[in-house]
């Protein structure tokens, strides 16, 4: 039994190997195009299913000849995303393109397969410059000296991505209306009344003051240099009164219009050898002794008189 079971098992299996075979190739079939270069396939057949090596089909190139092709002209893919920089300040960075071919005497691709730029600038420092200057700014005085000031920024440019900030100051100074300015007169405190022009009763007294002359077209002084006052000193006392001493004409027609000095007397001469009975006049009294002392009575007579009743005597009136 078990050699008959081997004999059929053999049998089976050399029944199945000897169908395991490829058929012929069938036809080519169609030209995958109508014109230019395609492609064709041909196929055969295994005459047990799944069991011969190799493959059922094959492809070979065909080139039409019924048809001209028309001109493909080479056309460029979209551009690619960009490379990383090669450096994180002033780098460089790629991407690129396909070019697909032309065909059938197509024009090529036009423009660059490769487009570089640069890249990192963002992030470079960056070192501030200085504007220019402005218009400087009102004089601070408008005469006598003042001071303007000019100020400029630092933004051109303005320091980034640690740059250094801008060398120097922002701000100057400058001198302006250094002219004079007009200094107007003034006057000075008044100074010490003047004594009273009189020792007694009333006079008057004045004071002054000066004026510091106006500069540079200043206005002048206004007001007065000089004051006036009245004062009243003690009541003045009366002087004892001289003796009255008359003036007289040849016809001893006389005027009582002189009144001596308090220290003086009326001198009374008699001069008969002129044809006047006397003369009058005022005179010291010891002048007038020693004049009477001297006296000739054949030149006249003098008398000294201290008082007006002996003058009166005298001249009969």
């Amino acid at each position: 039994m078990n050699i008959l079971c081997t004999y059929i098992i053999f049998g089976l299996l050399k029944a199945s190997f000897v169908a395991a075979r490829w058929s012929t190739w069938g036809a080519w079939g169609h030209c995958s195009v109508t014109c230019g270069r395609g492609t064709m396939v041909s196929h055969r057949t295994c005459s047990h299913h799944g069991s011969c090596d190799g493959s059922s089909s094959r492809t070979s190139h065909c080139h039409p000849r019924t048809h001209t092709c028309p001109p493909v002209d080479g056309h460029l893919t979209a551009w690619g995303h960009w490379g990383s920089c090669s450096a994180t300040c002033q780098g460089t960075r790629t991407r690129t393109r396909v070019c697909h071919p032309p065909e059938h005497g197509g024009a090529p691709c036009g423009g660059s397969t490769v487009e570089t730029s640069g890249c990192g600038a963002s992030h470079c420092p960056v070192n501030g410059g200085w504007s220019g200057w402005n218009h400087p700014s009102a004089c601070s005085v408008t005469c006598g000296g003042g001071v303007r000031t000019r100020t400029r920024a630092c933004n051109h440019p303005t320091p980034a991505n640690g740059g250094h900030q801008c060398p120097g100051v922002s701000h100057m100074s400058e001198h302006c209306n250094e002219n004079h300015c007009p200094v107007n007169g003034v006057l000075l405190a008044w100074g010490d009344w003047s004594p009273c022009s009189v020792t007694c009763g009333s006079g008057s007294r004045v004071r002054s003051r000066a004026c510091i002359p106006p500069k540079y077209g200043g206005l002048n002084c206004t007001g007065p240099l000089f004051e006036i006052n009245n004062c009243i000193q003690v009541p003045c006392q009366t002087p004892p009164a001289g003796v009255a001493c008359p003036s007289c004409t040849e016809h001893i027609k006389c005027t009582w219009n002189t009144t001596c000095h308090v220290s003086d007397i009326c001198m009374v001469r008699s001069l008969s050898i002129t044809g006047f009975k006397f003369t009058t006049h005022c005179i010291m009294k010891d002048d007038c002794l020693l004049l009477k002392m001297l006296a000739n009575k054949t030149h006249g007579e003098v008398f000294c008189c201290p008082d007006e009743n002996c003058v009166r005597a005298l001249i009969v009136q």
